[in-house]
Parts: C-alpha cells; structure tokens; sequence
C-alpha cells in the first residue's frame, strides 16, 4: 500500500526490497530519516501545511537522488515524520550529506521570515501549554552490511531504532549517525 499523500510505498515494501538485495548479496546502505520537531510545525500551522511539509520532503529526496545520480535508490514513507531509503553501499555518503545540506536550507521556505529569523516556531503540545520549538531539521540514522553481515531486514531495522536514539541533535541541525559496528554489541 502506498501512503495516500506522499504517493510512496510503506514499511513492507522497503523491508521485502531490503531482503531481497540482502539475499543477492548485495553491499547496501538503509537510511532512516525522521523530521524532528515536525510535530510542533503541524501543531502551529495546521493539516494543510503538516501535508505541504510531507509532500516537500518527499520532492526533496526525490529531486536530490536524481540530482546526484542516484539511480538504484528505493524510498519508501513508514508513516507521519519517518521514511527510509535503500541505496546501494557506495552512495549512502554523498545522498546523506546532500540531504542535511538541501534540508536544512530549503526547509525555510515552510516557516514565515519571523520564524526563521528566531529559529523557532509557537505550538501548543498536547497538554495544551504553549512553547517554542526549533525549525524542522532531520535526524538520520544509517545501518550498513560494509562490517557486518544481516540476514534480514528484520535485524536491520532494529539497529536503525538503536540509531535513531543516537542520532537526535539539539543543536536545530539536521545530524546523521553510522553504525559502524562489526557485531552485534
């Protein structure tokens, strides 16, 4: 099933592509993507532009894959601010490093100039207290078969939660984290 606004395939799509590169026995690279703070942007600006923000970023990796020359990517949508892209080991890099560049200077457009002059936006959390939160910026986390060998894209998923903790920022500044493990610990 595809997700009704981004149009991409879900969660059972990337993992049965992932398995079936694993058991090609191909060198891959699986980046998780969550869009940090886009839950205060929705809250402050409304449906309309919590679906404008989801279909930015899809155009976004969409452009930037083709734009660097990234043909064998798979992207898949896993719901609200999370998606995940398969590329192929050698890309993974320069796709992540494009990405945090690209993100964090075109995700601007979605806020008014005040709101990116403060680095901030107004929202209501869910016990109804008003507070200021950073602009959107992305935490990525990538899992790799370059150290270590995955049968499946069941153990791959679980590192990427693990890496999905590490890789959170602060600093309003798209982050990326690597696992570069050799084993299981």
């Amino acid at each position: 099933r595809r997700n009704p606004i981004t149009k991409l395939p879900g969660t059972d799509a990337i993992k049965r592509e992932t398995n079936h590169r694993l058991a090609r026995g191909m060198s891959i690279a699986l980046c998780y993507i969550d869009i940090l703070n886009f839950k205060p942007f929705a809250a402050a600006k409304g449906a309309q532009s919590q679906q404008k923000a989801l279909e930015f970023m899809t155009k976004l990796l969409q452009t930037l894959l083709r734009s660097i020359g990234v043909y064998e990517a798979y992207l898949a949508h896993m719901g609200g601010e999370h998606f995940v892209v398969l590329l192929n080991l050698e890309d993974y890099e320069r796709f992540c490093g494009s990405l945090t560049d690209a993100f964090d200077q075109q995700v601007r457009q979605l806020y008014t100039p005040e709101e990116v002059q403060e680095g901030s936006v107004r929202a209501v959390d869910k016990r109804g207290v008003e507070g200021k939160y950073p602009l959107m910026s992305l935490s990525i986390g990538v899992a790799n078969n370059q150290f270590r060998e995955f049968k499946s894209a069941k153990k791959m998923f679980e590192v990427l939660a693990q890496l999905r903790q590490m890789a959170r920022s602060s600093s309003g500044k798209s982050t990326l984290f690597v696992d570069r493990r050799r084993t299981d610990r």
